[in-house]
């Protein structure tokens, strides 16, 4: 009986392994689609996270921004001097500009 268990509990280690952690933070491949973030004030900007060059790709109303992702303790942060993105889960707050702060959500 306990060698069945034991088997058993061998067995499903991959699949526990696999299935039991959620990511805190986007992440993706440098072939991965972009993920959408829609914001309180109705806009919305598609970011990339390239996790192999430690940085995030944003196209923001016509532009392309790239910053490099920062230390913290949880979560993610991407900035740079004057701009950042950083959140939880599939939450995010955007600065790219001056006394601008957008406060975002994933879109599936």
């Amino acid at each position: 009986m306990m060698r069945n268990l034991t088997s058993l509990v061998l067995s499903a280690t991959p699949f526990l392994l696999l299935t039991g952690c959620q990511q805190l933070a986007p992440q993706s491949s440098s072939s991965a689609p972009a993920t959408q973030f829609v914001c309180r004030n109705g806009e919305s900007f598609l970011v990339k996270f390239d996790n192999q060059q430690q940085q995030a790709i944003i196209h923001y109303r016509d532009q392309t921004i790239t910053l490099p992702q920062q230390p913290t303790g949880s979560g993610f942060r991407y900035a740079n001097d004057t701009q950042e993105i950083r959140g939880k889960g599939n939450q995010l707050t955007a600065s790219f500009a001056p006394e601008q702060q957008l406060n975002c959500v994933a879109y599936p």
